[in-house]
């Protein structure tokens, strides 16, 4: 259980997260990130088809998580210093998430394990982003 009395969703598995409920629909912040860890858009047209598959709300959630997780890097829990919130990327244009997403896809994929591996350790359920 987290700290909001639910059970922790997800639990590092070798850059696999493993739902441990069903809660979630499979189109949330969660299977965003994971898709993406698993198939880290090799181009800007891939990454543009990445972001078509999620409304607008999981793709400002996406680009959070990477920044987010740029800045967790070495940390083991979400720092109290960090917004932690959609309000962390306001100042990008919509228009240029497929460029972002493609330019950090090499290191995306240790963007977002940092980032699960936090909240996951701090109890936050990334869907309240």
């Amino acid at each position: 259980m987290n700290v909001l009395g639910t059970p922790l969703i997800f639990r590092y598995a070798a850059h696999s997260y493993v739902s441990r409920t069903l809660e979630h629909e499979p189109m949330d912040i969660y299977h965003a990130i994971n898709n993406t860890i698993q198939n880290p858009p090799r181009n800007l047209t891939q990454a543009q088809a990445l972001l078509a598959q999620y409304p607008l709300d999981i793709q400002i959630q996406l680009i959070t998580s990477i920044y987010l997780g740029r800045d967790h890097i070495h940390s083991a829990k979400m720092r109290d210093d960090t917004d932690w919130t959609r309000g962390a990327i306001d100042h990008i244009p919509i228009k240029d998430y497929a460029q972002i997403l493609y330019e950090k896809a090499l290191s995306s994929t240790t963007y977002l394990d940092s980032l699960l591996r936090c909240s996951n350790a701090s109890g936050y359920d990334l869907k309240n982003m």
